[in-house]
């Protein structure tokens, strides 16, 4: 049952992340002065998961111990809430619709990578491991067998 379930199934969304902030852009001339600033407010919403299908596991008895893959970022977005420039009105110094685009690329793989490492991650997994144990009690509820489980990262040494 569990091994046709977890092959059966997709990616399982276990945390959603919203977060607002700000961009400040600072354009410099050649001697370092500043000439014009954008500042881009904005909301970063993403959701992180992983992949039901490349999860392997073993059993011991009446437990069942879960290696699980890397944390995936399943969907992530950065929307501009609001645009000021200040500064130099040359067109030539001040960021196009494209560069202000650029920026909030950039900002948006910077956040990525921040929910991914350190003590984020450490949270992701916690979710994620909670939602895999609800999931999997879910589709074990229609055996009469209790059981336990454990969790073990690919990407991590085992205990």
């Amino acid at each position: 049952v569990l091994s046709e379930r977890l092959q059966g199934s997709a990616r399982l969304e276990t945390t959603m992340a919203e977060q607002t902030g700000v961009i400040t852009h600072e354009v410099n001339d050649i001697l370092g002065r500043t000439v014009t600033t954008t500042t881009i407010h904005y909301e970063y919403e993403a959701s992180f998961g992983i992949d039901l299908r490349n999860v392997d596991f073993s059993f011991s008895g009446s437990q069942i111990h879960f290696l699980l893959p890397s944390i995936e970022c399943l969907n992530d977005s950065l929307t501009a809430l609001a645009v000021e420039q200040e500064g130099s009105f040359d067109r030539r110094v001040r960021p196009d619709a494209e560069k202000i685009e650029d920026i909030k690329e950039q900002k948006r793989l910077e956040l990525r990578a921040e929910y991914l490492t350190g003590e984020k991650l450490d949270d992701l997994r916690a979710n994620s491991e909670q939602a895999i144990r609800d999931t999997i009690a879910a589709w074990l509820s229609e055996t009469n067998d209790r059981y336990t489980y454990t969790f073990q990262w690919a990407d991590q040494p085992a205990p």
